[in-house]
């Protein structure tokens, strides 16, 4: 399938996937640069899950500059993996942030929305803390799931949220 984002240099793919509505694009990633020296993270949502995967495999992971051997085929078996997936893979995913490193960039989360509202994780209990006690700066998690009232009021925080920058 063709994807607008694939007509776009990689920077402006990654603006335009940046700060979607999860209520029309439920799947989703959460990547930052290096927060330990001030960088930005955010969201990026799409319409399926296959193109995200697309996304990551073509955008992503075509962040490293080509010609380390190693990275070059740690990329190829990435993209390999995420060809053979239906949905995202947390496991993959440590995969595809150790090809990142160099980059100093990284996926820290990636699913759909429900997940998001629903799941027990430390990613998603974080952001749901986040989401009900903004002042808050221990990030306790909060594994209360996102109730249906709430839901359109959570997307509207995810929509604006991003870290540092």
């Amino acid at each position: 399938m063709k994807y607008a984002w694939q007509e776009l240099p990689p920077r402006e793919a990654a603006e335009q996937a940046a700060g979607g509505d999860p209520n029309k694009l439920p799947w989703g990633f959460f990547s930052s640069d290096d927060l330990s020296i001030g960088g930005a993270g955010g969201f990026c949502w799409f319409t399926t899950a296959a193109e995200l995967l697309a996304f990551v495999s073509e955008v992503i992971l075509a962040l490293p500059e080509p010609g380390d051997n190693q990275i070059d085929a740690e990329i190829k078996q990435c993209r390999e993996s995420i060809s053979n997936l239906e949905v995202p893979d947390l496991d993959l995913l440590d995969d595809i942030n150790e090809i990142l490193t160099s980059e100093e960039f990284g996926i820290e989360w990636w699913g759909n929305f429900e997940q998001l509202c629903q799941n027990e994780g430390d990613f998603e209990e974080v952001i749901r803390a986040r989401f009900r006690d903004p002042d808050d700066e221990a990030d306790e998690p909060n594994p209360t799931p996102i109730s249906p009232t709430s839901r359109n009021k959570f997307a509207e925080f995810i929509i604006e949220y991003t870290v540092g920058g």
